[in-house]
C-alpha cells in the first residue's frame, strides 16, 4: 500500500506567508483556497462603514493604544482629564479593567516625574536665593547659610509629609 503524499497548499496569504494547510487530493490548493472556493466566496472587498460597531471598536482601540505612548508628554493639568476619560472608557465598556490599570499606572508615573521636576526646581530656586543673599551681604555669614539651609530642609520635609498624606 502506498503512503499518501501530503503536499502543502500553494496559496500565498496577504502577509506573504504560505498557507499552512495541506492541499486536497489531486489539487495544489487546500479547500479554503481552491479555485472553486474562491469563486463561491466572490471578490475580497472591505468597505468602511463608520456606523459599523466593529469599526468604532477598532478606532477606540487605536486611541487607547496611542494614549499610552502620549502620556509621558502630558503636563500636570492634563492628567486629570486623562483619568476622567479612562473612567468613562471603563464605564462604557470601551476599555478593559486591565488596560485601564496599565494606563493609570503610566499616568501615576508621569505625575511622579512632574512632582520630582517641581521639587528640583524649587530647590534650585532656594539655592539661587541663598547665593543672591550672600552676594548682597558681601560674604558668607554662617548664620545666614544655616537659616537658608533650615528653610530648604523645612520645605523638603513639608513636601514629603504632603506626599505621604495623599497616598
Amino acid at each position: 500500500m502506498e503512503a499518501l503524499a501530503l503536499t502543502p497548499c500553494r496559496f500565498t496569504l496577504d502577509n506573504g506567508q504560505p498557507c499552512g494547510n495541506f492541499a486536497q487530493t489531486f489539487s495544489h490548493f487546500c479547500r479554503h483556497h481552491s479555485p472553486e472556493a474562491l469563486r463561491r466566496r466572490g471578490p475580497k472587498t472591505r468597505s468602511f462603514d463608520p456606523d459599523d460597531p466593529k469599526t468604532e471598536r477598532a478606532a477606540l482601540s487605536l486611541y487607547w493604544r496611542g494614549l499610552h505612548d502620549r502620556i509621558p508628554r502630558f503636563e500636570a493639568d492634563e492628567l486629570q482629564d486623562i483619568v476622567g476619560s479612562l473612567m468613562t472608557g471603563v464605564a462604557e465598556h470601551h476599555l478593559s479593567h486591565r488596560s485601564a490599570g496599565r494606563l493609570l499606572e503610566a499616568v501615576e508615573n508621569r505625575r511622579r516625574v512632574l512632582e520630582a521636576r517641581t521639587l528640583v526646581q524649587n530647590v534650585l530656586d532656594c539655592t539661587d536665593a541663598i547665593q543672591s543673599r550672600l552676594a548682597q551681604n558681601g560674604g558668607a555669614p554662617s548664620q545666614l547659610i544655616e537659616q537658608q539651609a533650615l528653610a530648604v530642609r523645612g520645605f523638603l520635609q513639608n513636601l514629603t509629609n504632603e506626599g505621604e498624606q495623599t497616598t
